[in-house]
């Protein structure tokens, strides 16, 4: 299964991305951003899904996102 790291501004938002995709049934995992990924501080939501999945649902909920990266580092 993939996994893809979208990075939140907040551990606010990545809580409320976690919800939302948890209750699809898309496991997640919140982690601190990845220095790699986005500058400054924030929260990431590690998705175990399909990227196109994950994308509509937060998308369709009006979250919104700073960066996505392929698996997690």
């Amino acid at each position: 299964m993939s996994s893809y790291t979208i990075a939140f501004p907040s551990a606010t938002y990545a809580a409320k991305a976690a919800r939302l995709l948890g209750a699809e049934g898309i496991r997640t995992q919140i982690i601190r951003t990845p220095r790699t990924l986005a500058k400054g501080c924030g929260y990431s939501v590690i998705a175990y899904a399909e990227a196109d999945r994950t994308a509509k649902i937060l998308e369709d909920s009006g979250m919104n996102y700073r960066a996505v990266s392929e698996g997690h580092r």
